[in-house]
């Protein structure tokens, strides 16, 4: 892998080192400044890509003058610095841009080092919160780390204590509001996004996830402009899914589908998406299209019998009986409590039947 660029550290910085030891023995030296100024704060390249093999560790040492000696101490006389990204404060971290020569090696690496930094920024929050216990943004950051690894209780605590101690706090709101949503306390839920819209009337993810909710309770006239704000500040494959729905559910198809195909661009959304696109065509009256998105979806979800009972819905819709048996037959197969599909496989049954019927009475 190549080191083109990295990036370090605030006012009271004396020295940055950083090396790597190499697998088979021996260093090779990364970055050295033996005297910090913060206005060199920036992003460094090497002339020239530096190589390091597989297996290499990386180290690095900082040295910090916090003394009144030190000319560039914005603090007189000195006083305690905490980790954090605030100027005033540090955080001991350099970054390294790094290529891998094999790009089939790039989803390991973003998980190792996923992994390691959320490591760091679990035990970082754990410790700001201990050294100021009224820190809302330090609660913040500790509750969506406890969220992320399913320790919803204390979670719970630290995002309550985040807009406690700070009652303007959009984020943490919207963050209880995902953790609420989450463990199904939809009515608590609605109150945090809304609380942070109310703050923040672009936040972006508040609008969705409110208008997600009041689309799951029918409320769609409510819904649909919600979402509309959503996009106009960030453009979301979901948002654009929910919005297709929602117009969708309210009988406006030809508006809903540009919005649903645009939402196939997110690949976990496809199944849904697609569940959509085929219903969406097919009250347009386009049954090709319809076609296309039901045989894409059962290409998806082969082992789903609701695949299935869309492929063979379009084919009765198209006047393809046979096809559309055939497709029933599966979808029963896969799931035999399946009523729905039970249900249409007998009328496309009778419809072949009817299609394939001798006439009893021939005319000459």
């Amino acid at each position: 892998m190549s080191v083109p660029k990295c990036s370090p550290s605030h006012f009271i910085g004396k020295e940055i080192e950083a090396f790597a030891l190499l697998p088979k023995g021996g260093v090779q030296w990364l970055l050295r400044i033996p005297s910090w100024d913060f206005k060199w704060q920036d992003d460094y390249r090497f002339s020239k890509p530096i190589a390091l093999p597989k297996g290499s560790l990386i180290k690095t040492r900082f040295r910090y003058d916090n003394s009144a000696t030190n000319p560039r101490n914005p603090h007189h006389p000195p006083k305690r610095v905490t980790y954090g990204s605030l100027s005033e404060q540090e955080m001991c971290a350099l970054r390294l841009q790094i290529s891998p020569q094999n790009p089939a090696e790039v989803a390991e690496l973003r998980r190792v080092l996923g992994q390691k930094k959320f490591a760091q920024d679990f035990a970082g929050f754990r410790f700001t919160v201990a050294l100021d216990p009224n820190d809302a943004r330090a609660h913040n950051n500790l509750g969506l780390c406890f969220h992320a690894t399913r320790q919803t209780k204390l979670a719970r605590q630290h995002l309550e204590e985040a807009v406690r101690l700070n009652p303007r706090y959009a984020s943490a709101h919207y963050n209880l509001g995902v953790l609420l949503m989450d463990g199904r306390e939809q009515t608590a839920a609605e109150d945090r996004f809304r609380k942070a819209i109310e703050i923040s009337p672009d936040h972006s993810n508040a609008l969705l996830n409110l208008g997600s909710i009041l689309e799951n309770r029918g409320a769609l006239t409510e819904a649909e402009p919600l979402l509309v704000r959503s996009l106009a500040q960030f453009e979301n494959p979901l948002a654009r899914f929910n919005l297709g729905s929602v117009l969708l559910k309210r009988g406006a198809a030809k508006e809903a589908r540009p919005h649903l195909e645009l939402a196939l661009a997110s690949e976990s959304l496809q199944p849904a998406v697609l569940q959509n696109l085929v219903i969406c065509c097919a009250q347009l009256g386009d049954l090709d299209a319809a076609l296309k998105h039901a045989e894409r979806l059962t290409a998806l979800q082969p082992r789903q019998s609701g695949a299935y009972n869309l492929l063979g819905f379009v084919h009765l819709k198209k006047g393809e009986p046979r096809e559309a048996v055939a497709s029933f037959e599966r979808a029963v197969s896969l799931n035999p409590k399946d009523n729905q599909a039970s249900a249409n496989l007998q009328r496309a049954r009778s419809a072949l039947a009817e299609a394939t019927e001798t006439p009893s009475n021939p005319r000459p």
